[in-house]
């Protein structure tokens, strides 16, 4: 298990510039890889996700999208 903090959605649009609901949005669709730290061992009750995101993921995402 790495011991590297995960980033919140937030701390994510910060660090890109954009609003926190592009940074949801990029989740949603795929392009910013993300995990859902909501889950529960019960899967029957919905729930919000809560996203953290690698710093590795955030990384890729920008090389990604580096001309």
């Amino acid at each position: 298990m790495s011991t590297t903090p995960l980033l919140t959605t937030r701390d994510a649009a910060t660090h890109l510039g954009m609003p926190v609901k592009t940074v949801r949005r990029l989740i949603r669709t795929g392009a910013l890889r993300a995990v859902d730290v909501a889950t529960t061992a019960d899967t029957s009750t919905a729930h919000s996700p809560r996203w953290r995101i690698r710093p590795t993921d955030l990384d890729r995402f920008l090389a990604s999208r580096t001309r």
